[in-house]
């Protein structure tokens, strides 16, 4: 039920226009350009593009507001991952990749990682008022990163992805019902587990 509920307001805000029907197709600097220049009202990726639509000459400058990922009731879920190191057990050189996993999260490379538009892993790093006044909107990314939760452990994670998506995105574009979507979906990732 929860799950036909959020990919019915998914299905809903394309129809009426809040998600641009173009963002189906659109890569990440489609996306960037669509909304620094003022044609996308929203987009998720605020810490790549603030920069550039804060700047001078963008159609947006100035009217750029930055929020925790949104949710139904509030601050929304993200997911962790993707920025995480680990050290194969069977490596030869552990200690050599312990000491620059220890170097890639001292504090001065995750401010160097902040002034990149990456999300930096030490919280001191948000709390940080001189990067905070650089770039105001490390408080809600710190909220919306406080909020997340790890992606689900599954040997065939790839697989239960591809099921989602596939599911949502006829959704989205009419090629299927939301019961018939999430129906597929629950069909598709009970074959996967």
């Amino acid at each position: 039920d929860e799950s036909r509920e959020g990919l019915q307001a998914l299905v809903d805000a394309y129809e009426d226009g809040t998600i641009s029907r173009s963002s189906t197709g659109a890569t990440e600097e489609e996306t960037n350009l669509a909304f620094t220049q003022g044609q996308n009202a929203m987009a998720i990726n605020w810490p790549y593009m603030y920069t550039e639509a804060e700047a001078e000459g963008s159609a947006i400058a100035g009217k750029v507001e930055v929020q925790p990922l949104v949710g139904k009731d509030g601050v929304g879920v993200s997911t962790l991952g993707g920025y995480n190191n680990a050290i194969n057990t069977n490596s030869e050189n552990k200690a050599t990749a312990l000491d620059f996993m220890e170097f890639i999260i001292n504090e001065d490379n995750q401010r160097s990682f902040a002034e990149a538009s990456f999300p930096p892993v030490l919280s001191s790093i948000y709390e940080d008022e001189d990067l905070i006044e650089e770039f105001p909107y490390l408080p809600a990314l710190q909220e919306s990163l406080e909020n997340a939760v790890p992606r689900p452990a599954s040997p065939n994670y790839d697989e239960l992805s591809k099921a989602i998506q596939d599911n949502a995105y006829a959704a989205i574009t009419g090629g299927k019902s939301v019961e018939s979507a999430t129906d597929d979906m629950a069909s598709a990732i009970g074959n996967v587990s």
